[in-house]
């Protein structure tokens, strides 16, 4: 049999580093699981739930610091998967969700158990994407699996990472292997040199600064340089509200423990504080706010 789209899909992924996919299939990932059973490179490992799945890759995710693969089925799979895909999110956790559609050419005929995937994950997932069949394009592509694909697993993995929900059609999956020599853009975001400058001027003239760490820091590998910068500028590290992870040892002479998540506690936890830098986290997530309990008060 000649290798089709989930053949190359599975060996895409091998070569990108993913050597265990977790999930719950059916039959629309049919001619993905014929695939699995034609390579010995990744490993499929079945969950009864797609709640279970999704938190296995999320720790295997954060254990490894690595991408991981979840796959789950049609529109009861993916909705099924979404406290999972919030989880990740809200811990900004590379995770790759890739979603068994119902054959293109049916979508719009309602069939049994398909639906609109993408409007499912967007409001939760980092990002929500969706394959192209050969007939959607006029000429020239067997699919847009390569491009989609490439873009998902970018999106997962750039700064901050999170989840990303990948829609593959049954006959995209079954369909001919994607054209390796179409050239796929990359995504680079740098950082603003003028807002770097600032920010160092800022620390610099700081009499009683304050670091907020968070779970960008753990996922760069930075402790270590946070606990220096810390030391060097004589600045408590506070942690990220409701974080994954602590950026530091709870032993650390620095640390002093998780911001709080309600509104009026963040302002007298900060109020002696000049200049207060945020890394690798959202700024004031919150639990819960009121009118009469201001963020952060005027002075």
């Amino acid at each position: 049999m000649s290798p089709n789209a989930s053949d190359w899909l599975l060996g895409w992924l091998a070569d990108h580093g993913v050597e265990v996919i977790f999930g719950n299939p059916g039959s629309t990932e049919l001619p993905f699981m014929d695939a699995l059973a034609r390579q010995d490179r990744i490993r499929y490992v079945l969950g009864l739930h797609e709640a279970t799945v999704m938190g296995m890759a999320d720790g295997y995710a954060q254990q490894g610091d690595r991408l991981s693969v979840v796959n789950v089925h049609v529109q009861p799979g993916l909705a099924n998967a979404l406290s999972g895909i919030l989880n990740a999110a809200r811990a900004r956790v590379p995770v790759l969700v890739t979603v068994g559609q119902q054959v293109t050419s049916l979508l719009d005929q309602a069939p049994f158990l398909g639906g609109e995937l993408v409007e499912l994950a967007r409001p939760i997932a980092k990002h929500a994407l969706e394959v192209a069949a050969a007939d959607q394009f006029e000429s020239g592509f067997a699919s847009d699996l390569q491009g989609e694909l490439t873009m998902a697993v970018e999106l997962a993995t750039r700064h901050p990472r999170g989840p990303v929900m990948l829609s593959i059609p049954m006959d995209v999956q079954a369909g001919p292997v994607p054209d390796a020599s179409v050239g796929i853009a990359t995504l680079t975001r740098l950082p603003d040199g003028v807002a770097v400058d600032r920010a160092v001027a800022l620390l610099r003239s700081a009499s009683t600064p304050a670091i907020l760490a968070g779970d960008g820091v753990v996922h760069e590998h930075a402790s270590d340089l946070i606990a220096l910068l810390a030391a060097r500028l004589g600045a408590p590290i506070l942690g990220e509200p409701f974080a994954a992870r602590a950026p530091l040892p709870t032993n650390h002479p620095l640390w002093r423990g998780p911001l709080p998540g309600f509104a009026s506690e963040i302002g007298p936890v900060l109020r002696d504080h000049d200049v207060v830098l945020a890394v690798g986290m959202p700024v004031f997530r919150l639990f819960g706010t009121s009118p009469e309990s201001p963020l952060l008060a005027d002075t």
